[in-house]
């Protein structure tokens, strides 16, 4: 029994050892071939081929650049080598190249290299207000790749800024802290926006978008956060909670019947 569980150990080995030369093998003895993605060392591994970016998180910023991994299939070559990404029209896309977002160029794999980005510039406009902006990119075939793996040859962008965070309502019990009337309540452009000014961070150039816990067990941040925002707001629209209301400068909600807005409690 000894000797045979020593055999099956050993060809075991033997087998994976070589198996895994094999593969290296295969994946450097390629023609040059380019895709989406970082190097995927098993194929059992499911790629990232989309970003979601919000400028909510990044309130001040009225653009930012993006950028996409992309990886070659082949080996690396003693000089620079170019490839080219472009805009993948699809019924599913409503960002237009030039308003929405840029890419830019050159696109290039440097010499001794098996990896690269792609720098799209993505632009805060007024349609962000009430959609997301929706786009593809695509490797189009050149001179010196052609498409590695056909699932990674698009890649799925979409912005969004003034949209309600999927975290807010009550999804299933594990959700719906920010929604509980307790806290901020209902979801309005405004309110959310005022949410957004109260918790940012000029050391992080950042705010605070998504509440992803439910009511019940909130971590002992979320009071404070609920905290920096009912001051924000008795602060700076004192007439939110003066008696009786309105009495100094005061924000109401033009999507909530032009109620002034408050929080911890909401008022709606």
């Amino acid at each position: 029994m000894k000797s045979i569980i020593t055999y099956l150990t050993v060809f075991a080995l033997f087998i994976l050892m070589f198996g895994c030369k094999t593969d290296q093998a295969d994946l450097f003895s390629q023609s040059p071939a380019i895709y989406f993605g970082n190097p995927q060392k098993s194929t059992t591994l499911v790629p990232v081929m989309s970003t979601n970016y919000s400028f909510a998180k990044f309130i001040k910023r009225t653009s930012d650049t993006l950028k996409i991994p992309v990886s070659i299939w082949g080996l690396a070559s003693t000089t620079d080598r170019t490839f080219v990404v472009e805009k993948y029209d699809t019924a599913a896309a409503n960002g237009v190249e030039g308003q929405d977002f840029k890419i830019l160029g050159p696109q290039v794999i440097l010499a001794n290299s098996y990896s690269s980005v792609v720098k799209v510039v993505v632009y805060r406009t007024s349609k962000l207000d009430n959609m997301s902006a929706n786009f593809f990119l695509r490797i189009k075939p050149n001179e010196n790749f052609q498409v590695a793996i056909a699932t990674q040859k698009t890649y799925q962008i979409k912005v969004n800024f003034l949209q309600m965070p999927d975290t807010w309502l009550m999804v299933s019990g594990s959700q719906g802290w920010a929604s509980s009337k307790t806290n901020f309540g209902t979801w309005t452009k405004s309110k959310y926006q005022v949410i957004l000014d109260a918790l940012y961070s000029p050391k992080g150039d950042s705010t605070i978008t998504e509440f992803p816990y439910s009511i019940y067990v909130p971590p002992t941040v979320y009071a404070q956060y609920l905290l920096v925002v009912k001051n924000y707001l008795k602060v700076k629209y004192p007439g939110n909670y003066s008696t009786p209301i309105g009495v100094g400068v005061t924000l109401t909600d033009p999507d909530a019947s032009n109620l002034p807005i408050q929080v911890g409690p909401a008022n709606y």
